[in-house]
């Protein structure tokens, strides 16, 4: 976008602001001001729907994991209208341990247990996990040593 002329710049720029307020204001669970609100629309119409048209047009929403999302990157996303969820798993968990959810969401942070996962960490710092989607069930022959890792 630097390389385009300065009109769309400073379109874009403003355009990028205006969603990075309302962004701000989901975040907080703020209610968001008509005048912003029609601003939103504006740069919805002017910019950020040729990024949507890219996509498809349909994506609002859309899950994130495997490695860290930088912060900016799901910024951007939520600035203009497509919420990145961050969530954390492994293969063993079928594949998933915590998620961030449409309605509670906080960037940088990979969400809380999703429903029926129990976490624990241990003093080292290990993550312990429990819950029906977890595919291990113990240590083979260990009843004891099972019950206490977690």
């Amino acid at each position: 976008m630097e390389a385009g002329p300065p009109l769309k710049r400073k379109i874009f720029r403003w355009a990028l602001g205006v969603g990075r307020e309302v962004s701000r204001r989901q975040q907080q669970r703020q209610p968001i001001p008509l005048g912003l609100a029609l601003r939103r629309r504006i740069a919805q119409t002017l910019v950020f729907s040729k990024l949507h048209a890219a996509l498809g047009g349909r994506l609002r929403l859309a899950g994130s994991g495997g490695a860290p999302l930088p912060r900016d990157i799901a910024e951007f996303f939520h600035a203009a209208g497509i919420l990145l969820l961050e969530g954390y798993g492994l293969t063993e968990t079928c594949p998933i341990l915590t998620s961030n959810r449409a309605d509670n969401f906080k960037f940088g942070s990979v969400g809380l247990p999703v429903p029926g996962v129990e976490l624990r960490i241990a003093p080292d710092g290990e993550i312990l996990a429990r819950g029906p989607n977890v595919a291990t069930r113990g240590y083979f022959r260990m009843p004891e040593a099972t019950l206490a890792a977690f």
